[in-house]
């Protein structure tokens, strides 16, 4: 074939374009595959990140559990992987400093103090991965994520906020649930107008709880031992607002006047708020400055802000309780723990302490006595130095109990069934040790509601003691009382590894009842069954703990159990709701005010959000 010179001209530009547009095409292909590779390293390392952060939760988790859930680190000595769970500073070299070091990474978590709120512990972990230069040792880039999550024994009233109340000799029960929108969302009994829709009747499907346009609830307080008289909501920005029965002040808006629809507390300016508690005549705001505010009944000086007792006047308004003012010192700083129940009032602090006011008139303060105080009274020697700290405080409002770090229980109060200690003594005003028969034994938590003691130990068995006329302890028995700790009757091979103890508040047998979880997860019940509670399918009552009916099949596990007024809640590992038993206000979330015996989650119970962290 024969090529013009104007046909080699033509062709050579051309030549030249289509290598140009080759190479670009080439280049660009480079950089998105750079680009990608470069994304791809990025989510690789933030994941070991991510991973490292969790071996930090898990071994804040092991440090917590093997110390009564007490924290032994703080944020200026943070958990590390190479310091004991008192936590310390960080190294640099040595096989225990970091999680994975292999000469070109290495990972690692710090932990700081944990935030001791309502809902268990908040658990801040955060995991870093750094890439180093093999050359000299030092890091040219490093990866970070932190991880939260809420660690703790004790019950999370807050998750489903379950009240109820015994009023003259009746009672009512009630739900409150946070919804997908944000919105609080209230069923069941409303006596006092406690859901705080406006209205006292009854509502057997949800109905909004009418906080103020622009607030969004946070967390949601009542009381669960007969005295659910009123509801509260923290909100973001810690405000505090409260609905129901307001007869003593209660509600802290300046009046006596019942609410059905919430008002705000009138706590000073500058004080926001992180839990409260609630005896049904009083109310408790532990604030996030770490002081703590009263209002409400001052009737055996319960509201402990130096109120003449003889005499005193119902608070309308906040007031500072008399307790030492907040340092460094862990010994001022409040926990979630405040047991309220009658007239009188118990409060753990970070540093182990027992601070005790209000009624003692059964020597409830343990203190050899029965003088009531209006101020705060430290109780026993928990928190000093060399001395053990109480891990958890518990009352019925007739008798207290204190477990310290040792895994002993001590008691003190009145004992008309044995509840305190092993003796038929009606009152025992100075503080006596619950004896365990099995002596190596250490308890791991303690549970009351009236007239009865259940001990959780580290071996997975529940001691009871005190009244058993339901065969609400378990035993095999309905021997009226029990002066002598005795095991609670599992099946063969199952531990216990949560206890939760139910009753009457002292107005019928109908309601004793007491839950215990397996670490099958299985919920094993015992006691009165009249509503069907205990969840077996019938309505026989047990002196041996009966399995409760699968819920959803056998790979959920029951994570907390909560009960009262012949109603059961569960908590199970699919973050569902379960309900049981008593229904005469819509509190199982069905729609109907029908008992069941077998435990169902019902669509008004679970409206919860997925919370993230």
């Amino acid at each position: 074939m024969k090529i013009t010179r104007t046909q080699r001209g033509f062709a050579l530009p051309t030549v030249l374009i289509s290598s140009v547009i080759m190479l670009m095409v080439l280049l660009s292909a480079a950089t998105a595959s750079s680009s990608i590779r470069t994304a791809l390293n990025s989510q690789y390392y933030g994941q070991l990140a991510r991973e490292a952060a969790e071996a930090g939760l898990a071994r804040a988790t092991d440090c917590l559990s093997g110390n009564g859930y007490v924290a032994q680190w703080s944020t200026s000595n943070p958990l590390r992987p190479n310091t004991p769970c008192s936590g310390g500073g960080a190294c640099t070299s040595g096989t225990n400093c970091y999680i994975v070091s292999n000469g070109a990474i290495r990972t690692t978590f710090q932990v700081d103090e944990p935030l001791d709120q309502s809902v268990s512990q908040l658990v801040s972990a955060t995991g870093r991965v750094d890439l180093v230069r093999k050359s000299d040792g030092s890091v040219w880039r490093s990866f970070s994520e932190t991880v939260n999550a809420r660690v703790g024994i004790e019950i999370n009233l807050n998750a489903v906020s379950f009240g109820y109340l015994n009023y003259s000799g009746t009672g009512e029960a009630y739900f409150l649930t946070i919804a997908e929108d944000g919105t609080l969302k209230a069923a069941g009994g409303n006596r006092f107008g406690q859901l705080g829709n406006g209205t006292v009747a009854n509502a057997p499907t949800p109905t909004k709880f009418n906080l103020p346009a622009g607030r969004k609830p946070v967390s949601v307080f009542t009381n669960f031992q007969s005295n659910g008289n009123s509801v509260f909501v923290v909100t973001d920005g810690g405000y505090v607002y409260g609905a129901g029965l307001n007869s003593n002040g209660q509600l802290g808006d300046g009046t006596k006047t019942n609410r059905t629809s919430p008002v705000q507390m009138n706590l000073p300016a500058g004080k926001t708020a992180s839990t409260v508690g609630i005896s049904g005549q009083s109310t408790f705001v532990i604030t996030t400055q770490g002081d703590v505010y009263s209002v409400g009944a001052c009737s055996y000086g319960q509201l402990g802000t130096n109120y003449t007792i003889t005499g005193c006047s119902d608070a309308t308004t906040p007031a500072r309780v008399a307790l030492p003012a907040v340092s460094s010192d862990p010994n001022t700083i409040p926990t979630s723990n405040i047991a309220i129940d009658r007239y009188s009032v118990f409060l753990r602090m970070q540093g182990g302490r027992v601070y005790a006011w209000g009624a003692n008139d059964f020597g409830q303060y343990g203190q050899g006595n029965t003088t009531s105080s209006s101020v705060p009274v430290k109780m026993w020697s928990y928190g000093d130095a060399g001395k053990p700290k109480a891990v958890q405080v518990a009352t019925d409002g007739l008798a207290t109990w204190v477990l310290d770090s040792n895994g002993e229980v001590y008691g003190s109060g009145w004992n008309g069934f044995g509840q305190v200690a092993n003796t038929s003594e009606q009152y025992i005003y100075s503080r006596t040790k619950l004896e365990l028969p099995d002596t190596t034994a250490k308890i791991t938590k303690i549970a009351t509601d009236q007239y009865s003691l259940l001990a959780l130990t580290d071996k997975g068995d529940v001691y009871g003691v005190g009244n058993n006329g339901d065969g609400q302890l378990g035993n095999g028995t309905t021997t009226d009382s029990i002066l002598v700790p005795t095991k609670l009757i599992l099946p063969s091979g199952v531990k216990a590894v949560d206890v939760f103890n139910t009753s009457s508040g002292g107005y019928t047998s109908s309601y004793n009842n007491t839950f215990v979880i397996g670490d099958n997860g299985k919920v094993y019940g015992t006691g009165s069954n009249a509503f069907g509670q205990l969840g077996i399918g019938n309505t026989s009552n047990r002196s041996i703990p009966a399995a409760m009916q699968v819920i959803d099949g056998a790979n959920i596990r029951a994570e907390q159990v909560i009960s009262g007024f012949g109603t059961t809640v569960i908590l199970g590992s699919n973050q569902k709701i379960y309900t049981v038993g008593n229904n005469s206000n819509g509190q199982l979330g069905d729609g109907t005010t029908n008992a069941s015996s077998v435990p169902k989650a019902h669509r008004y119970t679970n409206i919860l959000p997925v919370t993230s962290f």
